[in-house]
């Protein structure tokens, strides 16, 4: 007798909380703020470019993207600028697509999805993308380097015209670092 066990995989999507009208005047760099986070797999901010922030008395730098990645959090946690600003966070899972630039041209789907690793160690990837309504999918694979935004490029057949709908997913394996998931986000080419 052979018995399948089938493992629960969790998925997540970016979650995005303005955080801009919350600034009080005080604190040692000028305004702050009381982030309250609970079951936060891992969480970025973003903010203008060039801002000074610091994240529980520690500076934060941005990164390639120019997101603040949080380096750790805990549930009552204190956010601080020079200026009240205008800042966002944003709720994923460790390893996820930053960014994306989709193209529809000659009959062909040109994809280039920014993808993430903010853990320590190198993770293996598959992307996916999906146009549900025209049942078309393609899809990658990619062996992401600890703490890069690596690009990885997906392409195929498409005679679709915009604007078009697409499902976008990364499945993240699991490894000893970390269970795997499913990160998930929906884009539109126009």
């Amino acid at each position: 007798m052979i018995v399948l066990a089938l493992l629960a995989v969790a998925t997540y999507q970016e979650q995005v909380i303005d955080l801009s009208g919350k600034w009080k005047s005080g604190g040692a760099w000028g305004y702050t703020q009381t982030v309250e986070l609970k079951d936060a797999p891992f969480v970025r901010l973003d903010a203008p470019k060039g801002t000074a922030l610091w994240w529980n008395g520690t500076p934060v730098a941005p990164n390639e993207n120019g997101d603040f990645d949080i380096p750790s959090q805990r549930r009552s946690n204190t956010l601080e600028a020079k200026t009240a600003i205008p800042v966002r966070l944003k709720i994923t899972p460790r390893v996820y697509v930053a960014g994306q630039d989709i193209r529809l041209s000659g009959g062909r789907l040109a994809a280039r999805l920014f993808v993430r690793n903010t853990l320590e160690n190198t993770v293996n990837a598959f992307l996916t993308i999906r146009a549900p309504l025209q049942k078309l999918e393609w899809s990658a694979t990619a062996t992401v380097p600890p703490g890069v935004t690596q690009t990885v490029e997906v392409m195929g057949k498409c005679n679709c015209e915009a604007p078009l709908d697409l499902e976008i997913s990364l499945e993240k394996q699991e490894e000893a670092m970390e269970a795997g998931y499913r990160f998930e986000l929906r884009h539109e080419v126009r």
